[in-house]
Order: structure tokens, then C-alpha cells, then sequence
């Protein structure tokens, strides 16, 4: 589903129905992490995308399973599940894409819409829903909120791409979403 190579060269495997594949640099063996062999940590053995914060900590989105997070040191693998992601019911999301911005905040796009998510040094979770911001009227509610990929351009600007939507761009300066579809020219949404 996903591979990813993080800031220590080692390389991480996304599988359907198996967990995560890691292949530390230099080494010819993977380890395997799945529902089973981690005690339940992971709750979903269907991995689809991964990204790395500033400490080397590997963000985990998961099908149906929402936000897991990595310990680059111990290999502890801890499922996100607090009050912030309870909150929005995030905790057991289709997390389709997850993104460490450069101010170290974590962009989760799933089937339920666009969220940002912080983490404090006291190790406290803040989430923020944007899917009602980022809908535009009269766009199909449910395509607007499928997100499949993201992307943080030069100037820090978000770019979302959906499934059946269009190309959604948020702007950091003007803090406002604005669509891109087949009505400005795209062959497709």
C-alpha cells in the first residue's frame, strides 16, 4: 500500500492485510509489526501511509484504525485514540494520507475529511476538524471529504487532493480553501 524511507535511510512497508514491513539500513532482514505480534498496539493490519516528525517519531494512518505513532528508539507502537480524536470520532478512522508539516503539525486526511493535529510537550493531542471549512456549497459533501492525498508545497500551503472532488488548496496566508475541478479546467475530479 505505502513505502517510505525516513530521515535514517531505513526503509517502512505499508501492507494490506499484514501490518508493517521495516527494513533498518543495512540490514537484509525485515521486522514485521501486525495486530498479533504487537498486542493488540496495532489495531488495524491494513497500513496506508506513513510520515516522520521532528524527533524521528514515524506517524502511522491505518484502514479503519485511525493515527498510530511510532518510538523511533524503542519500537513501541502507541494507537491514538485520546480525547482529542474521540472528540471528532477519528480514533478509528480511514486515515488515507497523514503529512508532517514543517511546523511539525500532523495533516490527517481520511474518509471522513481533512483534520490537523498537534502535539504539545507535555505530550497532549490537540485536533482540529476543517471538514466544514474546507466544503465548498454545493459540492458533492461526501467526494469533498474522501481525501487520498496531501501535499505541502514551498510556501507552506496545503494541497488535497480527493476522491471525486478535485484538487482542494488551502492557502496558510489568506487561511482560506478554494476548489480546483473540472469547472477550472481540470479533465477530471
Amino acid at each position: 500500500q505505502t513505502i517510505f524511507i525516513d530521515s535514517k535511510e531505513n526503509v517502512w512497508i505499508g501492507s494490506w492485510d499484514n501490518g508493517i514491513y521495516f527494513l533498518k539500513k543495512g540490514s537484509r532482514v525485515f521486522k514485521n509489526f501486525n495486530r498479533l505480534n504487537t498486542d493488540g498496539a496495532l489495531i488495524s493490519d491494513a497500513i496506508l501511509s506513513f510520515d516522520e516528525d521532528e524527533n524521528g517519531t514515524i506517524i502511522i494512518g491505518t484502514f479503519y484504525g485511525g493515527l498510530h505513532t511510532l518510538d523511533p528508539v524503542t519500537k513501541t507502537i502507541v494507537h491514538q485514540d485520546g480525547e482529542a480524536f474521540k472528540s471528532l470520532g477519528i480514533e478509528t478512522s480511514d486515515v488515507r494520507k497523514v503529512l508532517v508539516d514543517r511546523d511539525s503539525a500532523i495533516w490527517l486526511g481520511s474518509t471522513d475529511g481533512l483534520f490537523k493535529i498537534d502535539q504539545f510537550a507535555n505530550k497532549e493531542w490537540r485536533a482540529i476538524s476543517l471538514v466544514d471549512r474546507m466544503e465548498k456549497p454545493g459540492e458533492n459533501r461526501m467526494s469533498a471529504r474522501h481525501i487520498l492525498s496531501l501535499y505541502q508545497s514551498s510556501n507552506g500551503d496545503m494541497w488535497i487532493g480527493t476522491r471525486g472532488a478535485g484538487v482542494c488548496h488551502y492557502s496558510i496566508r489568506d487561511d482560506s480553501f478554494r476548489w480546483l475541478n473540472t469547472n477550472s479546467g481540470l479533465s477530471n475530479d
